[in-house]
Order: C-alpha cells, then structure tokens, then sequence
C-alpha cells in the first residue's frame, strides 16, 4: 500500500469517525434542552405537529446509523464481513438510542419514552440499511464499468 493511499485512508477515517460523534453530539445538545430551549431551527418543523418528534427521532438517528455504518467500515479492511458491521452500527446506535432517553429523564421538562426508542431503533435500522444499500449498489456499478 503506497504512503498516499495510507494518508487518504487515515483522513478518510478520521472524517467518518469526527463525523459520528460530532453527530452524537448534536443529539446529546438537542436532548439536554428543555423545550424552551431548543434551538429556534426545531421550530420550522412546527407544521408536523405531534409528529414532529417522531420525524425528528427518525432523521436524527438514521443519519447516526448511516454515520455509524460508514465510521466502522473505514476501520475495517475486510469487506467480507459487511453484514456483521451493518448489525453492530445498528446496535451501538441501538445503545445510544436508550442512554440518550435516560439522560433525557433528567433533563427538567422532558421524559425517556418507550416510543421515542423505538423510532431511535427505527431510525437507525434505516440509516444503517440505506447507507449499506447505497454502497452496495455504488460497488456493484463501479465494478460493472470495470
């Protein structure tokens, strides 16, 4: 493997990874506001009405479980094992999923429901799966030219 290659997957790995905390992050900032203190970009969403926590879960955790997917698969080199990967994205978002509705349970003004981890697991199961089919299919049309 030549030093260029090394050095584009070394930055490629660290952008993926910043990426997917940084992404936790923005959960872990919106969960930690109590309703007055969201941030004003929440309110655009109004029109959803009582959907608009449900779509909020499921965009927020599908983009963590396609984050997830694409952050575990630059770390590893083997491609045969995309499968086992796809599933333990899913977990760890899983995972986060329900510690971020326990740390919400503190937050004045906010409760941890069964619901909104369900659409977390949801969210991330989409996330995961669309990312995966994505690469999939962008492998198989590269290799196809070839």
């Amino acid at each position: 493997m030549g030093f260029v290659k090394l050095k584009i997957i070394m930055a490629w790995r660290f952008v993926s990874t910043v990426s997917a905390a940084g992404w936790m992050g923005i959960i872990f900032y919106l969960s930690s506001s109590t309703p007055v203190d969201l941030p004003p970009h929440v309110g655009m969403f109004a029109w959803l009405g009582k959907w608009q926590d449900v779509v909020g879960h499921l965009v927020l955790y599908s983009v963590l479980g396609a984050l997830l997917l694409i952050t575990l698969w630059s770390w590893v080199v083997a491609s045969s094992h995309q499968i086992k990967w796809a599933l333990v994205a899913i977990c760890l978002g899983i995972l986060y999923g329900v510690l971020d509705e326990y740390h919400q349970s503190f937050v004045p003004g906010r409760t941890a429901t069964a619901i909104d981890v369900f659409v977390d697991v949801l969210g991330v199961t989409i996330g995961v799966m669309g990312s995966s089919g994505c690469a999939t299919w962008v492998l198989r049309a590269h290799s196809s030219r070839r």
